[in-house]
């Protein structure tokens, strides 16, 4: 549906195409939800690479005591 304004620089009329006709999202709640979904992925995101990280030192850590490696940081921790 066109709506016309009067305006004098253009010969009188102009006239507005309403977003529907130019193809465009009818609000910004595409993209608001878009932008919910993409912030819960990189919550999700966040965490596994948090735990990934945890697990990470873990398993270090497990190697390290199997191999007989005494890690100098953490002595120096339980002597103070």
């Amino acid at each position: 549906m066109r709506s016309r304004s009067r305006d004098p620089g253009v010969l009188g009329w102009r006239v507005f195409f309403t977003r529907r006709e130019l193809g465009l999202p009818q609000s910004s709640a595409r993209v608001r939800r878009e932008n919910s979904d993409l912030r819960k992925l990189v919550r999700i995101y966040a965490e596994a690479i948090r735990r990934l990280t945890i697990d990470k030192a873990a398993l270090e850590d497990e190697l390290q005591a199997l191999n007989g490696v005494t890690v100098l940081t953490a002595r120096r921790r339980h002597e103070t």
